[in-house]
This record gives C-alpha cells, sequence and structure tokens, in this order.
C-alpha cells in the first residue's frame, strides 16, 4: 500500500451502520428468530470512498469482504454487489455475473468463485491478478493478495498468479491435502488437513516463518504483512509485523469462530456473535460500534471493517459510555447510544435508532423509525415529524444533516457542510 492511500483518514472515524434487509441461511445463517427485517450489513473504520457505506437494499447477504477502498457483498441468490473506491473498475461486477458461492477483494481487485468451480477477477490487473489461468476449475476456495490471486481446487492442491517477482505464486512442490488458503501482500499460506500452516513468499517481518509447534488449526487470515491462525480450541495466535499491535491477540480472547485480519488490524468472531477488534486504529478500524450482537459473518479491508448480522446494535438503550452525555429514549423501542463525550442524543416516538460517537454530538430523533448517525465531533441531525424510514449520517465535525416535516422517507447518508 502506498502512503498516498491513507490520505485523509486521519480525519475520518464516522461510524456508519446501513441496513440491508435480507434472509441469511446455511452455514452463515442467522440466529433463531431473526427475521429478513433485521439482518443487515454494517461497516466502521476509513470511509474515504464509501467503503464502509453497504448500499440499501442489499438482501439475503451471506458474506462479506473488504479490498484497500473497496467492498463486496455475496447475496444468498449468487449475486454480488459492490462499493466503495473504482480507480481500476473494482467495483463494476461482470454483467451477468451469477451463481457465486465465494468473494475475496484485496487491493483495488476482486475475485468470484462460481459454484461451478470456475473463477471470476476484475479491477486493477496490473500484475496479471485478475488474468485467471485458462483451464482453471474445480476450485473451491479463493484468496486475494497484494498483488496475486490463489485458487484450492477440490483435490487439495493450490494455484497461484499474478505477481510473483517474490515468489508468492510458487506453490511449494508436492503441496497437498490444503483445505483453507490466505494471501497477505507479498505472502502465501495453506491450511493443510491436519491443522498445521504452510507459508511461501516474501519473509517481511518473519510472516513466513510459522510458530514452531503450531497445530490444531481450523481457519487462517493474512494481513498486509501479518497473520493469524484460530485454532480448534477457540484461541487465535498471530504473527508477522505487530507495528501496531495487530497480532498481539488480546489476553482472554477465547470461543472464537472466525477470524479476518485488515491492513494493520485484527478482527475475530466469538461464538455468542460478538467481535473484538485489536491493532490499528488510525481510522477508527477497532471501535466495534456499541451492542454489536448477532454477527454472523465478517471481513476486514485495508482500514475498514464489515460484518452481516442477524440486527441493530442493542445494548446501547438510554445508556451513556462516557463523561457528560445525555440521552433520552421515548415511547417505543428506540435505543440511543452515546459515545466519548458531550453528546445528546434524543429518540422520539417510535422505532428510533440513534447514536452520538466521539463529543458534542446532538442527534434528535423524531417520531417514526428514523435512524440517526452521529460522527467525529460537533454534529446536528435530526430527523423531523411525519417521516418515516430515514437514514441520516453526519462525518467529521461540524456537520449538519436534516430533513424537513412532511417529507417522505428519505435518506439523508452525504455529509452537508455548512
Amino acid at each position: 500500500m502506498g502512503a498516498s492511500s491513507l490520505v485523509g483518514a486521519r480525519d475520518w472515524r464516522a461510524l456508519t451502520i446501513i441496513a440491508a434487509l435480507g434472509v441469511l441461511n446455511g452455514v452463515l445463517g442467522p440466529p433463531p428468530g431473526a427475521t429478513a427485517a433485521s439482518v443487515i450489513v454494517i461497516g466502521w473504520g476509513q470511509d474515504t470512498e464509501g467503503q464502509a457505506d453497504p448500499p440499501p437494499g442489499l438482501s439475503g447477504v451471506t458474506a462479506v469482504a473488504g479490498g484497500l477502498l473497496h467492498s463486496l457483498a455475496l447475496e444468498e441468490g449468487g449475486t454480488v454487489v459492490a462499493w466503495g473506491g473504482d480507480d481500476f473498475g473494482e467495483t463494476h461486477v461482470p454483467p451477468g455475473l451469477s451463481n457465486v458461492v465465494a468473494i475475496s477483494a484485496r487491493a483495488q481487485y476482486s475475485l468470484a468463485l462460481r459454484d461451478d468451480g470456475t473463477v471470476i477477477g476484475w479491477g486493477d490487473d496490473s500484475e496479471g491478478q485478475t488474468d485467471v489461468p485458462p483451464g482453471l476449475s474445480n476450485a473451491k476456495a479463493i484468496a486475494a493478495g497484494g498483488f496475486h490471486a490463489l485458487a484450492l481446487k477440490e483435490d487439495g492442491t493450490v494455484v497461484g498468479w499474478g505477481n510473483d517477482v517474490l515468489g508468492q505464486t510458487d506453490v511449494p512442490p508436492g503441496l497437498s491435502h490444503v483445505i483453507a488458503i490466505a494471501a497477505g501482500w507479498f505472502t502465501t499460506f495453506a491450511l493443510k488437513s491436519d491443522g498445521t500452516v504452510v507459508a511461501w513468499g516474501r519473509n517481511d517481518y518473519g510472516i513466513t516463518h510459522v510458530p514452531p509447534g503450531l497445530s490444531g488449526v481450523t481457519a487462517i487470515a493474512a494481513g498486509d504483512f501479518f497473520v493469524l491462525a484460530l485454532k480448534e480450541d477457540g484461541t487465535v495466535v498471530g504473527w508477522g509485523d505487530n507495528t501496531h499491535g495487530q497480532t498481539d491477540v488480546p489476553s482472554g480472547l477465547r470461543h472464537v469462530t472466525a477470524i479476518a485480519a485488515g491492513g494493520f488490524h485484527s478482527l475475530a468472531l466469538k461464538a455468542d456473535g460478538t467481535v473484538e477488534a485489536w491493532g490499528d486504529n488510525l481510522t477508527g478500524q477497532t471501535k466495534v460500534p456499541p451492542g454489536l450482537t448477532g454477527v454472523t459473518a465478517i471481513a476486514a479491508g485495508k482500514g475498514h471493517n464489515l460484518v452481516v448480522t442477524a440486527g441493530p446494535p442493542e445494548k446501547c438503550t438510554v445508556d451513556g459510555t462516557a463523561s457528560s452525555d445525555d440521552l433520552h429514549a421515548a415511547r417505543g423501542q428506540d435505543r440511543a447510544c452515546g459515545h466519548q463525550g458531550d453528546d445528546a442524543v434524543f429518540g422520539g416516538p417510535g422505532r428510533d435508532v440513534v447514536y452520538g460517537n466521539r463529543g458534542d454530538d446532538v442527534v434528535v430523533g423524531g417520531p417514526g423509525r428514523d435512524e440517526l448517525l452521529g460522527g467525529d465531533g460537533s454534529d446536528v441531525l435530526r430527523a423531523r415529524d411525519g417521516i418515516t424510514g430515514e437514514r441520516l449520517s453526519a462525518g467529521h465535525g461540524d456537520d449538519r444533516c436534516r430533513i424537513d416535516p412532511g417529507d417522505s422517507t428519505r435518506n439523508c447518508e452525504q455529509v452537508v457542510r455548512d
């Protein structure tokens, strides 16, 4: 990643939560009691290109993926939705793409695995990373690295393509019995059926030096220059670059069911549906939304995160999380969340979801089903009488986002600065 990719990141810490109605099934199905109306996709962290803003209208999302500045969602019908940065066409899903069963994103390109075992790539192809080898078939998993890509075949072998200047696509001779793969910026990882991990490519920060004796691994995830391994006992092991604490697994972290690795941060999904995050927090990527529960899938981009959940955060019911919060939820199923000082959050009649985030926010929800999200510092958001189904989002500092009386269902998600 070039230094320019973080331009503006320090100035964007807005939490974004957008509903995406749908139903999950299969392995990633919702917890008991979830309904189509309660399933949503949540994004937070860096949002300079809208990569943490899942578009309205997503349906039946079963998986998500995050790249450098873009995001992907897989819907249960086998279609792919993409949003965020599009400098190389990484969000231009190929027309007619269908029957997709897995997705992967990295840097500025995207990969999709179809149910017939074929792989499709689009976006940046400067190193041939989207030039899927002709005749590749029987793939059952995919992984996108910095400028190289991988496919795991049904027979347990691995195929790599794209940039190979550092040996990242040179699969070790005789490697077999692989059950999972992961790709870092210049490295590749394979999980074998015996629970051991094999690594190759550039050895920055000792990333290809798998900890001696590591066994019982059930899943792997690669960040830019670090890697995580989930063990069968529900614990996590990390190694490689630790300049931002991304491999410092929180003490006592247990009961983990899934892991994800971003540029310099890490995520873990626990059996109770909650998420823990650690490592770099430059863009707020390790600040898990208060009360986030019911999560069924996670993904980490360079500086942002995405999760699929069976419902919105529910634990912040008239509950201030820092000093000087003034919170009122009135009449109905309201939730008011004040975060980090001097927030005034008011939920009016109806089913309001109101979040004040990082200081001096004023968030006022009127009658109806309002969703108002206050970003970083001195935001004012107001939903007026007579409006239902609003979503209002203010970003960084001194923002205003208003819907006036008498308007029908509308979104006011774009920051309006005075």
